[in-house]
């Protein structure tokens, strides 16, 4: 439980300390649609099918996941944040690889504690798709961007 509890205190505060290298509303429109995304997923594999779940199969105690919350909220906008943009694709793709390794790491962490456990869901089947949720997190905040773009031609006559 210490992970959560630390997770849930430290990483709000990275992006509450964060220079934001993006418009803070492009950061909540994005955080808001991977947080729905999250808890979509969840529901569907965790709570219908039981792929994987939180804490204790039986009996189930929901109310300790209320400390995931704020680190689903953090998740975004640091990754986004610190996105290597300007860089080349080889550093984005690392960068991505990276958040990839640490996801795994902390899942497998969280699993070790007691915090996660696996049923059909493993811990490959994270490895594998942590790549491609990152690689969507970053296409969410370029329609955001375009959306956002487009919005400003229509307000301005254009």
């Amino acid at each position: 439980m210490w992970l959560l509890v630390i997770s849930a205190f430290l990483l709000p505060g990275i992006v509450w300390l964060m220079p934001k290298k993006i418009p803070r509303l492009y950061l909540y429109a994005t955080t808001g649609v991977a947080t729905y995304f999250q808890l979509l997923t969840d529901v569907f594999l965790h709570i219908e099918l039981n792929w994987y779940g939180y804490f204790n199969p039986v009996p189930r105690s929901e109310w300790q996941t209320l400390w995931l919350v704020p680190i689903y909220f953090s998740i975004d906008p640091i990754f986004l944040n610190f996105y290597p943009y300007k860089k080349g694709m080889k550093r984005q793709i690392l960068y991505m690889i990276g958040w990839s390794l640490f996801s795994t790491a902390y899942e497998w962490l969280a699993s070790q504690l007691g915090i996660f456990y696996h049923n059909k869901w493993k811990l490959y089947d994270s490895a594998i798709a942590y790549p491609f949720l990152f690689l969507l997190l970053r296409l969410q905040l370029w329609l955001v961007m375009k959306l956002s773009e487009k919005d400003l031609v229509l307000k301005n006559g254009n």
